[in-house]
């Protein structure tokens, strides 16, 4: 397929950057999944996309956690929010969206998702989905149909 002047436009990348960076439209996909900051305590001053960023620098290059580069956030914080999505099942529910979201801009619609509403990784994701069902039209809604087991 050949680039058009349309597409090179849509996946333009401005300034410097990694080709694992993620673009804006991709990053308000997933943004609001992300938890806000605790109560308490100091205020959050790492960016949660600058250690999304560099999660997928990581996972795209093969590199060590040593070899992160300087322009990231500390080796240290971005291994630690890592571990911390890993364990709440935050990557695997960002997963879940990014797949739904591909089936639908695909033109598959119907999608059938069984899930067990007793795990917690499942409660996650409804309590995610919630939020972003709240950004779809209702011809996007109605594409995906949730099948939960009791």
């Amino acid at each position: 397929m050949a680039w058009t002047d349309t597409a090179r436009r849509q996946h333009m990348r401005n300034g410097p950057g990694y080709p694992s960076d993620l673009r804006d439209g991709e990053w308000a996909l997933i943004e609001p999944i992300f938890p806000s900051a605790r109560r308490g305590g100091r205020p959050r001053t790492t960016c949660q996309r600058a250690v999304m960023d560099a999660i997928l620098y990581i996972a795209s290059s093969g590199y060590a956690w040593r070899m992160l580069p300087k322009c990231f956030p500390p080796v240290s914080t971005v291994r630690g929010y890592f571990y911390a999505w890993r364990d709440s099942s935050l990557l695997a529910t960002i997963n879940q969206l990014l797949v739904m979201t591909a089936r639908e801009q695909a033109g598959r619609s119907n999608v059938q998702v069984f899930l067990d509403k007793d795990l917690p990784d499942t409660r996650a994701f409804i309590t995610m989905l919630g939020k972003v069902m709240n950004r779809l039209s209702q011809d996007q809604i109605s594409s995906a149909i949730l099948l939960l087991r009791v």
